[in-house]
């Protein structure tokens, strides 16, 4: 075979490949929306899954969960439809197992209230749940719900170097989270119940040692947080134990006689034999505590 017939062949050959191509790119763009369109026509349920990450101990919200279209071939009987479940069964739930964004909510992975264990499983890892008592006014009016962040303001009377008792409010512990309202733990009420005398609070084990002395030092009342000042995810960027304020009585009415400025903040205990004799200075913002002067075998002050 000669140049000629060689050079011919070379060319019909790429022209063999080229219309090759061109035919394979056009079915395959024109099988494309065809396929999508099948896709969409799969038959398929709605599945309740998760709107985003829920960490152990979190009180379902509606937000927290979402419907989501889900191939009905190989479904797992073990899903939440919708055709079978309502979104508002779930609300009020407690996460016992971490789920990650968009996992169906499977029944072994959340406890309702009223089952056994469910306190335990809303409070996170080395947290207690304290309750204290309430009433109209110190409960918020009914309107803090299960799952809502709330301040613990403490009001009581203390006696100061001066010689003189003031009264005084504190905000002793912050962004606290409620568990429950008497026995209410369901949030999403249609409309607010009757206040609950009770409160259930998320706390650390010291925090739950404070809250018990507090109840015998005065009177404690609930603060309501706003959810934009919460720390949800427990980060620990925002102390819940530190006293943010207080206010004291002299602060209200100018008639009320004002604290008596001191200044230092110092206690010293002076021993004299089986005499011992203990005096307290304040500091400059006027807090401290009455001189206290003590003798005897049986009023010695301990170490």
């Amino acid at each position: 075979m000669n140049a000629r017939g060689v050079l011919f062949l070379l060319f019909a050959v790429v022209g063999v490949g080229l219309i090759y191509w061109l035919t394979s790119s056009f079915l395959n763009s024109a099988q494309q929306p065809q396929q999508q369109v099948a896709a969409q026509q799969a038959p398929s349920v709605q599945v309740l899954v998760t709107a985003k990450p829920l960490p152990l101990g979190t009180i379902l919200k509606a937000e927290d969960m979402k419907w989501r279209n889900w191939p009905r071939e190989g479904l797992d009987p073990t899903y939440p439809v919708k055709d079978k479940i309502k979104m508002t069964d779930y609300i009020g739930k407690v996460v016992r197992t971490s789920m990650a964004f968009g996992l169906p909510i499977l029944k072994q992975n959340i406890i309702g209230p009223g089952e056994k264990g469910f306190i335990a499983a809303a409070l996170r890892p080395d947290m207690r749940a304290i309750t204290i008592a309430v009433n109209p006014t110190s409960g918020v009016s009914g309107l803090a719900y299960p799952g809502d962040r709330v301040d613990l303001l403490l009001s009581h009377v203390v006696r100061l170097t001066d010689g003189k008792s003031h009264s005084v409010t504190e905000t002793v512990v912050q962004n606290l989270r409620l568990l429950a309202v008497g026995q209410r733990i369901n949030d999403q009420a249609k409309q607010p119940g009757k206040p609950g005398k009770t409160a259930t609070l998320e706390v650390t084990p010291k925090i739950a040692e404070k809250i018990t002395l507090m109840s015998r030092l005065g009177s404690m009342q609930l603060s309501l947080r706003s959810l934009a000042t919460n720390d949800p995810e427990g980060t620990g960027d925002m102390p819940i134990d530190a006293v943010i304020t207080r206010t004291w009585a002299e602060e209200i009415s100018p008639t009320i006689p004002k604290r008596k400025a001191v200044e230092s903040s110092k206690r010293v205990r002076i021993d004299r034999g089986s005499n011992t004799q203990e005096k307290v200075f304040g500091d400059d913002s006027g807090d401290g505590v009455t001189d206290n002067s003590k003798s005897g075998e049986d009023n010695e002050t301990p170490e």
